[in-house]
């Protein structure tokens, strides 16, 4: 029962280690290289020019927490709006 104990937490222990590091890795790609964003610049730069933006939207720029708002238009309603959120953004 020990050992089972023991193994489970260094198994928990390796997977953490392991995430933690991931994330340390990704942090500092993406906030000492603006190029690690380029491909989400590029997709909004690409989407603007096939369908250009209402003029007077409001838009919302920062990182997952805007990206990710699914009912931004929704919630904004009856304000025009523009979601350019891109992952690991900051200010």
């Amino acid at each position: 029962m020990l050992r089972q104990i023991a193994v489970g937490i260094s198994l928990l222990a390796l997977f953490a280690t392991g995430g933690v590091a991931a994330f340390l890795w990704w942090y500092a790609e993406a906030t000492g290289n603006p190029a690690f964003f380029e491909s989400e610049i590029i997709g909004y730069e690409e989407s603007d020019a096939a369908s250009p933006p209402l003029p007077g939207a409001i838009v919302f720029v920062g990182s997952s927490s805007i990206r990710l708002w699914d009912d931004l238009e929704g919630d904004m309603a009856p304000l025009r709006v523009l979601n350019r959120g891109f992952g690991g953004a900051q200010m």
